[in-house]
C-alpha cells in the first residue's frame, strides 16, 4: 500500500511498509523499488493532484525512516 505525503511543498508517494536498503539488489527494498517504478508508468493521479506525473517514479528512491 502506498500514501500521496505534503512534503515541503512536493507530493511524494510513499509505501506503508518498511524495507532494506532499495539501492542493494536481493533486498526485499531493491524487489519493491523495482515494482514501485514498473507500476508507476502506468499511474494516474487523484484529481488536484495531477502534477504528481508518472514519469517521477523512474527516479524511485528510498529515504531512511526512524
Amino acid at each position: 500500500m502506498t500514501e500521496i505525503k505534503l512534503i515541503n511543498g512536493r507530493y511524494f508517494l510513499q509505501t506503508i511498509d518498511k524495507y532494506d536498503n532499495p539501492m542493494r539488489p536481493g533486498t526485499d527494498g531493491y524487489r519493491a523499488r523495482q515494482k514501485i517504478v514498473e507500476i508507476g508508468r502506468q499511474y494516474r493521479a487523484p484529481e488536484n493532484l495531477e502534477s504528481f506525473a508518472p514519469n517521477y517514479f523512474d527516479d524511485a528512491y528510498g529515504k531512511r525512516v526512524e
